[in-house]
C-alpha cells in the first residue's frame, strides 16, 4: 500500500542518515526476550549501543510480547509466528544498504533470528554458503541465554544457518534459574541452559562448525550474578564485556582474543577467575588490531 510505501521509505531515509552520521557502516539488531515492553527493550538496546561507542545504527526488533509472567506460552508463539517478518527485515536491509551486520538475540527471541537466518540459508546458501554471507553481510549472531529447543538449533545448523554469520557465538549458564523453570515447564531443556544440557553427541555436532563458538559463563554469574540468573549480557559486568567485544570488533575477535580461555575437554570456552585482567589487555589489543586493519585498508 502507499501508506507502507511512506513509512518503508521513511525508516530507510532515516537509517541511511544515521549510518552517515555515525561513521561506521554498522547495523546491530537486538531481539528481545519474554515478558518484556517496549521501553525496557529499547533502553537495553540503547545501552548496549552506547557501550558500543554509538557505532552505526542501533535496531531494536520488537516482535509482541505480552509483558506478564503468565504469558510464557504465548510469548514463545508469538516469536514464532514473528519469524517470518525478522527474515524480511534482514532481506530488505541486505538489498537496501551495504552495512554490515550483528544480531543479538536473548532468551525467546533466540528461535527469532535462528530460525530466520536458517531460512535465508536454505533460500540463498551455495556449496559453501559464500554467496549467502556476500549478500547478507552478517558479521555475528549472539545468543544469550537462548529458549531454544536444541532439536530445533540442530536442525537450522543442517539447514544453513552456519552460512549467513561470520561467527556465531551462544552463551551459556548452569545458573540460569529462568530456563530452568521454563525446562520443568515444557519437559525440554533449552540450548542456553548450560553445558551439562548437551549431550557429547551435541558438543560434537556444534563443534564441528569452526564458525561457531559455546560460552559457559557460569563461572561468571556464580562471581557476579543475579537470583535468576537470565539477564547476565547486559546485567553481568564480566559476561556483557566479553559480549561487547565479541559484537564491536566482529570476526576479528575469536574467544582466545577477548580473555576466554578453553574448556579441559576443549568443547567449549569460559571465564577465567582474572578475568577482568585479561579483558582490559584483550581490548586494547583488538583496538590496535583494527587500527592496523584500516591502516592497511587505506
Amino acid at each position: 500500500s502507499a501508506l507502507n510505501r511512506d513509512v518503508s521509505d521513511a525508516f530507510l531515509d532515516r537509517l541511511k542518515e544515521d549510518l552517515s552520521r555515525s561513521g561506521a557502516d554498522q547495523i546491530y539488531i537486538f531481539v528481545h526476550g519474554y515478558n518484556t515492553k517496549l521501553d525496557s527493550n529499547t533502553r537495553i538496546a540503547a545501552q548496549i549501543h552506547h557501550f558500543l561507542g554509538g557505532r552505526g545504527v542501533m535496531l531494536s526488533y520488537e516482535w509482541p510480547s505480552r509483558g506478564n509472567l503468565t504469558g510464557y506460552e504465548a510469548d514463545k508463539a508469538s516469536a514464532l509466528y514473528s519469524v517470518r517478518y525478522f527474515r524480511l527485515l534482514i532481506d530488505y536491509l541486505s538489498d537496501q544498504t551495504d552495512a554490515r551486520t550483528t544480531i543479538i538475540a536473548h532468551s525467546a527471541g533466540a528461535p527469532v533470528a535462528v530460525l530466520a537466518l536458517s531460512q535465508l540459508g536454505l533460500a540463498y546458501g551455495g556449496d559453501d554458503g559464500a554467496a549467502a554471507r556476500e549478500r547478507f553481510n552478517i558479521d555475528r549472531l549472539v545468543l544469550v541465554a537462548p529458549d531454544l529447543d536444541i532439536g530445533l538449533f540442530e536442525n537450522a545448523i543442517h539447514d544453513e544457518l552456519p552460512s549467513l554469520p561470520r561467527q556465531m557465538s551462544i552463551y551459556m549458564s548452569t545458573h540460569d534459574r529462568a530456563l530452568e523453570i521454563a525446562a520443568w515447564l515444557r519437559g525440554v531443556r533449552s540450548l542456553g541452559s548450560g553445558i551439562d544440557a548437551l549431550t557429547e553427541e551435541d558438543l560434537l555436532f556444534i563443534q564441528d562448525k569452526p564458525n561457531v563458538e559455546i560460552i559457559d559463563v557460569g563461572p561468571a554469574e556464580k562471581r557476579n550474578g543475579s537470583w535468576l540468573g537470565h539477564s547476565y549480557f547486559h546485567s553481568d559486568p564480566w559476561v556483557s564485556s566479553d559480549v561487547l567485544m565479541a559484537m564491536r570488533f566482529g570476526a576479528l575477535a575469536q574467544p582466545q582474543d577477548r580473555g576466554l580461555v578453553q574448556s579441559e575437554s576443549g568443547w567449549y570456552w569460559t571465564v577465567p577467575h582474572d578475568y577482568l585482567e585479561h579483558a582490559i589487555r584483550c581490548a586494547q589489543e583488538l583496538v590496535r588490531m583494527e587500527e592496523h586493519l584500516a591502516e592497511d585498508i587505506k
